[in-house]
């Protein structure tokens, strides 16, 4: 009912939203064509830091990796056949399909009412099929378990 606060002070309420199936690279990219965003939870590998610093995609590295953190990213755009871009850390980045397969563990795509005014959506899809179709993409929980670790896993 308050809403999210953004950085001029607004509040923007979120009347709508639809959680989706987490790693499920096809889902998301068919969110991402419909409604322009959609916002991930990932875990951050330790290699991760590094790929972004060279400038490279986040992709996944063979080996055993420990997990440094998590993170929320907006999805903004499909770069190519298997990769997006996101937004992160101040810029934009690329993610691949296999890091994305990998180490999401929340995807969401919501509605402010700003996005909902006049009867279309901001692309112009008529707001109340695009309401009455939401349901068809909550596919689940916001958040998938995070994964379980075993001993083999533990630092030495």
């Amino acid at each position: 009912s308050t809403g999210l606060l953004d950085s001029n002070g607004q509040h923007h309420v979120i009347p709508a939203y639809a959680a989706l199936t987490p790693g499920d690279w096809d889902e998301m990219l068919v969110a991402l064509s419909l409604f322009s965003i959609v916002s991930l939870g990932i875990l951050v590998p330790d290699f991760a830091d590094q790929q972004f610093a060279d400038g490279q995609p986040w992709d996944v590295v063979a080996g055993r990796h420990q997990i440094v953190g998590g993170h929320y990213i907006p999805a903004v755009a499909r770069t190519g056949a298997s990769a997006i871009k996101i937004v992160t850390w101040g810029r934009e980045q690329e993610m691949t399909e296999a890091f994305y397969q990998a180490y999401n563990i929340a995807a969401v795509v919501g509605f402010s009412r700003e996005m909902l005014t006049g009867g279309k959506t901001l692309d112009g899809i008529d707001q109340a099929k695009l309401l009455a179709d939401l349901p068809e993409f909550d596919t689940g929980g916001v958040q998938a378990k995070a994964p379980r670790r075993s001993r083999k896993d533990e630092p030495a």
